[in-house]
């Protein structure tokens, strides 16, 4: 519970990366890397967890069935829905043997765009990164695997970008590589205008509370803003 809530010390040693993010610029070149270097499979794990934020086991074990190519709009018009185990929060909802929640998320449809064509070269009719292994055992492993193996490669192409982030995001990069692109997510929001709230309730997490305090900071603009409508209030 004090977990949840962000009251536990398991935090603490994170709290200092709250706001950490990578630009727009930053995350598009690194993108383009990685497709000039002919790695498909790391462009869409790239961009999986840009546009919907889940931690690397829920991005690794995701599932096709899971992912509603023929979702609609109210109007009637193209829209796009995927799922994610998210085991951070158990509810009761099990996948490959481990309790968790699906996290329900309506990511742009350029993303629709890009998994199909993965669906298409991957070759897996269950799991987006690896054949069904026959057992939640082996297929645990193998998520695992693939987890680790992401984000190492991640943190080659960070390298070649870390004269352009300061040491902070530098050294959380190095640390948590899959789970830099969740925050990245969480900032680009906010700067955008959404509330805690939106982005908690839009990309799975369990309280705004938790956004606000370990995931996202106000910006310079903001608090400028801010500071001009708290001048106008007469006490």
């Amino acid at each position: 519970m004090g977990k949840t809530y962000g009251l536990s010390s398991a935090h603490d040693n994170y709290g200092i990366y709250a706001g950490i993010s990578l630009s727009s610029d930053i995350t598009s070149d690194i993108g383009k890397m990685i497709l000039d270097d002919g790695d498909f499979e790391l462009y869409v794990w790239w961009r999986i967890g840009l546009r919907t934020g889940g931690r690397k086991n829920a991005i690794a074990t995701m599932i096709w069935s899971r992912v509603n190519f023929d979702e609609k709009n109210d109007d009637g018009s193209e829209s796009f829905k995927l799922e994610q185990h998210e085991t951070k929060d158990p509810r009761g909802q099990y996948h490959i043997g481990v309790n968790g929640e699906w996290k329900v998320k309506y990511p742009p449809m350029d993303l629709k765009k890009l998994l199909l064509e993965w669906k298409s070269k991957c070759e897996n009719p269950k799991f987006l990164w690896f054949r069904d292994g026959g057992s939640d055992l082996e297929n645990r492993i193998n998520a695992t695997r693939v987890g680790i193996t992401m984000s190492k490669k991640l943190r080659t192409y960070y390298e070649r970008v870390k004269d352009r982030v300061d040491p902070l995001t530098y050294q959380y990069m190095c640390r948590m590589p899959s789970h830099l692109m969740r925050h990245t997510l969480a900032q680009h929001m906010k700067d955008a205008g959404m509330t805690n709230e939106e982005i908690a309730d839009a990309f799975g997490w369990r309280t705004p509370e938790i956004v606000g305090t370990w995931y996202t900071k106000t910006s310079e603009k903001k608090k400028k803003e801010l500071g001009v409508r708290c001048s106008k209030v007469i006490f």
